[in-house]
């Protein structure tokens, strides 16, 4: 008799813990709803979420899409049509995700931009006239040209704002810009000074050396969802930067994929090491703002150089793979 009121008593304050604890859920749940609706103002980030690392990629429309990508990947590696490819999606509502070799690291080429954006907004904190200085364009990283538009690339000659520069570097992913914001900040903060804020990050790139180091989609990633969250900037920052990015005019990738008018705020990159290089490598990662869970998706691509259309294609089809298989059942 006396173990059974034991064992009663037991079942009973085990059973009261429970609903104390769904209730507290419930009431967390009812706070962070009413939370989300007071950050209504904010555009491209949500800085109350935060989510789970496990992969849950058994969740059906996942894996579907998994599988399909899987297999793609593997018929273009066959055909010689690519070398490899690698992804990385998040539901930044949900949290679920997965990865395809996730953990394979590229050259970051313009990729870079993003971070030394986020380094200088970062250092405001600390210099907030930082982003009122100019520099004048006198004709120098002229090898670096990249833009055909004249009214975005720069005038020799005119001065600029380190603002005006870091809308170009992120918008137009214009190296000349890069080159002139990144010498400035080694020269005028320094490179120890970037190198912390990045370590701060979880991104370490080495800036100095951009064809020997490299980063995964998933690492990548981790920068988006640092922005999406307000976790390192504060919100003001976080938000502005990615309405930049949303002002990409890189419209071949991702994009190309969702056809639609879903609002990107995304970032690519275009890597060889010189015009003799028989290899290329084209990536594009972003926050996609789907109704109503944005996600964020990440794609690497590497291939010889004169499969140049075939690596964007991929990138496309994955990118299509992912909306009509795991955002269009959500």
């Amino acid at each position: 008799m006396k173990k059974i009121i034991i064992l009663f008593t037991c079942l009973f304050f085990f059973g009261l813990g429970w609903l104390s604890s769904d209730l507290q859920k419930t009431k967390a749940n009812e706070i962070s709803k009413k939370e989300i609706r007071q950050e209504a103002s904010y555009q491209y980030i949500n800085p109350l979420l935060e989510c789970e690392e496990n992969e849950q990629s058994n969740i059906i429309p996942i894996k579907k899409a998994r599988q399909k990508i899987s297999a793609l990947i593997e018929k273009k590696i066959n055909q010689g049509n690519i070398i490899n490819a690698s992804v990385y999606y998040r539901d930044l509502n949900n949290g679920p995700w997965f990865g395809i070799n996730e953990k394979e690291k590229y050259s970051p080429a313009s990729l870079l931009k993003l971070p030394l954006a986020v380094a200088y907004y970062k250092a405001r904190e600390v210099y907030p006239e930082i982003f009122n200085q100019e520099i004048t364009y006198n004709g120098e990283y002229d090898a670096e040209l990249n833009l055909d538009d004249p009214d975005k690339s720069l005038q020799n000659g005119k001065t600029y704002s380190i603002s005006d520069l870091i809308f170009r570097t992120l918008a137009y992913s214009d190296n000349v810009s890069f080159n002139l914001v990144h010498r400035y900040f080694v020269e005028n903060i320094d490179i120890d000074t970037m190198k912390k804020i990045n370590s701060e990050m979880g991104v370490v790139i080495n800036f100095e050396e951009t064809s020997n180091s490299g980063i995964s989609p998933k690492d990548y990633s981790a920068v988006f969802r640092l922005l999406y969250n307000s976790s390192f900037l504060n919100r003001n920052d976080s938000e502005e930067i990615l309405k930049i990015l949303s002002n990409s005019d890189y419209q071949e990738g991702i994009a190309k994929g969702i056809n639609d008018k879903t609002v990107i705020a995304n970032k690519y990159g275009v890597y060889f090491e010189n015009e003799d290089d028989e290899f290329l490598q084209i990536h594009d990662c972003g926050i996609i703002y789907t109704e109503p869970d944005p996600y964020l998706l990440c794609i690497m691509t590497n291939g010889n150089k004169d499969k140049q259309n075939e690596l964007i294609q991929s990138i496309q089809e994955i990118s299509k793979i992912v909306k009509e298989n795991i955002q269009s059942s959500s």
